[in-house]
């Protein structure tokens, strides 16, 4: 899988984009074999997993996300990768703009358009599986936690990372994020092998 562009997390609306330069609108994707499909995750599927974490940033963590997305495929979850939810032809289209000002705002709209879609996804998915690993937990991941929490959602944490990352040795990770993970019925597993026995619970 090529890995997807960086796009930041801002949120903030944008004013006076020039028609031509607004972002193209854009769905949830859903990873279907080896290929991906749009899908709507408005209505709520107990067997969707969403995924959260910062490993589509980068080539090799692109990698781990594909890898984990297919574990979760084999026991028969369809897996939303939000990294998928926006296409690179937009981002580089909005690089190509001819002025700074231009791509700042064309990003303002894209961001929000992205940060509705990634909760309307969180929504409609019966799981959400947040990757933890890093020296701390991905300030994204965390927003997506607290919001999956909130809306009754179950959870899963996957840290197979070593070096600590908690407030004290009483935790495993941030004590408010490991909180919303447990209090949702999930919990956080260390290895790929104890993640497939969790999802294949869930």
């Amino acid at each position: 899988m090529v890995a997807p562009p960086v796009f930041p997390s801002d949120t903030r609306a944008s004013r006076g984009l020039h028609a031509s330069e607004a972002p193209r609108q854009f769905g949830p994707v859903v990873y279907d074999g080896e290929s991906k499909r749009g899908a709507s995750c408005m209505a709520s599927n107990s067997r969707s997993v969403y995924l959260a974490g910062p490993l589509g940033f980068s080539e090799l963590g692109s990698l781990g996300q594909s890898a984990i997305a297919a574990l979760a495929r084999d026991l028969g979850y369809e897996v939303i990768d939000p990294f998928a939810l926006a296409p690179p032809g937009e981002i580089e289209r909005i690089a190509r703009l001819s002025s700074l000002d231009a791509q700042r705002e064309a990003w303002r709209l894209l961001n929000r358009q992205i940060g509705e879609t990634n909760m309307r996804a969180i929504d409609g998915c019966g799981l959400v599986l947040a990757v933890l690993d890093g020296v701390d937990v991905d300030s994204g991941a965390a927003a997506e936690i607290g919001y999956a929490f909130a809306r009754g959602k179950r959870i899963v944490g996957y840290r197979g990372d070593f070096r600590l990352a908690a407030d004290n040795v009483g935790s495993t990770v941030n004590l408010q994020v490991e909180y919303f993970i447990h209090a949702s019925g999930g919990e956080i597993v260390a290895s790929l092998d104890a993640l497939r026995a969790r999802l294949a619970i869930d």
